[in-house]
């Protein structure tokens, strides 16, 4: 799962939402959108690097990344984070 970490009044916020919604049919991915502020359980972390995206609790990205970075990010994580799943019942 992708949380994207965003603010009010960010214009790489809108940027990197409006790069990510064509990518997500093809890679197969939800993405959350996470409005921080101050007090907010991100904001000490991450409130000065927004844009931020999460994959599963771990920053991939900060401020730009391009499609492709996402890509072999999203592909990366997935070689190393390999879950067998059950068989399907007949």
């Amino acid at each position: 799962k992708l949380q994207l970490l965003t603010k009010t009044d960010c214009s790489l916020c809108v940027e990197m939402k409006h790069m990510l919604q064509p990518l997500q049919e093809g890679l197969s991915f939800d993405i959350e959108e996470v409005y921080i502020r101050t007090g907010d359980a991100y904001w000490n972390d991450y409130w000065d690097k927004i844009p931020v995206l999460l994959l599963d609790g771990r920053m991939i990205a900060k401020y730009r990344i391009t499609p492709e970075q996402i890509v072999t990010r999203l592909q990366d994580y997935r070689k190393n984070h390999a879950v067998s799943l059950p068989p399907a019942e007949a």
